[in-house]
């Protein structure tokens, strides 16, 4: 595949203390057959190595520019949002016709961009994609259920970038779940959405690591679903197939807590009610496919 006949990409990553991981990170998106024109590593506040990894990736690699953003001294998911947002228009006007957001501790085989980026090209209307998420499950990578079929896992979010203008962007969401809202929004104006499963994305933090122990990560979750628009009827639905997940049934319990303490509070909606209007009938109409449909 002749990379000079590529569309043109860049990256932005949000990083706070991610010295673990940030370098196999580095070094999957400096082995791509069809690098980035330009990768913004964002420091968000971070206390360990981060700074000085991305400084020095930056030395060594032409198309990284590191950004410290200020201010940033408490870890957020709307922190995160507002990171690469900063990153976005430090990365000036650099000529791309697509956007990826790309976290700290993922990486993805040498050729990923190069036939992603060469499917989008010939789905017009495609304005979002990725690949399928593995994790460490012992000495395995596993694949990590997903309705790949509608959307595109955060880890590793690949816009048109007429889409990503069109939506206007990650909102600052304060639990969580950006890039589930991008992609609703995404659908919403017309655009489809679809991940590549025969694509692998590596994932090398299982959810809860950075922020909380995983029973507090999964109660979160559920607040973080509730706010942001999920149907109960949706969400009771889910409950069943959460059941196999480790720690059996718990884990399905703890989720659900979650979202029923928001309802009774009657925590606000996060997101603008026309979105959530438009979920919840996208939510509705998954209720009548197949059981897998519910994830």
């Amino acid at each position: 595949m002749n990379s000079a006949l590529l569309p043109q990409y860049i990256l932005i990553t949000a990083a706070r203390d991610e010295a673990q991981t940030l370098p196999q990170t580095m070094s999957a998106v400096a082995a791509q057959t069809h690098p980035p024109a330009r990768w913004i590593v964002v420091n968000d506040g971070s206390t360990d190595a981060t700074a000085d990894l991305i400084s020095r990736g930056a030395t060594r690699f032409p198309f990284i520019r590191g950004y410290d953003r200020q201010g940033a001294s408490v870890r957020s998911f709307s922190s995160k949002s507002l990171a690469l947002s900063e990153g976005l228009k430090f990365a000036g006007e650099i000529q791309h016709e697509y956007i990826g957001f790309l976290d700290a501790d993922i990486t993805m085989q040498p050729d990923f961009f190069a036939v992603l980026l060469a499917r989008l090209n010939q789905e017009p209307r495609q304005g979002l994609g990725g690949g399928a998420i593995f994790e460490r499950a012992g000495d395995d990578w596993v694949m990590v259920k997903s309705s790949y079929g509608m959307s595109v896992a955060g880890g590793l979010q690949v816009f048109r970038r007429a889409c990503y203008e069109d939506i206007g962007g990650y909102l600052p969401l304060p639990l969580g779940g950006i890039d589930m809202v991008a992609e609703t929004m995404a659908r919403m104006k017309g655009w489809t959405v679809k991940s590549f499963t025969d694509l692998a994305v590596y994932h090398h933090q299982p959810m809860g690591r950075t922020h909380g122990r995983w029973a507090r990560a999964l109660f979160r979750r559920g607040r973080m679903e509730y706010v942001n628009g999920y149907h109960p009827l949706f969400q009771a639905a889910r409950f069943f197939s959460w059941l196999p997940r480790r720690p059996w049934v718990l884990a399905s319990l703890i989720r659900s807590a979650g979202y029923g303490w928001a309802m009774l509070r009657r925590e606000p909606w996060a997101v603008p009610p026309p979105v959530v209007h438009y979920l919840r009938e996208e939510q509705l109409g998954r209720l009548k496919r197949p059981f897998g449909q519910v994830r």
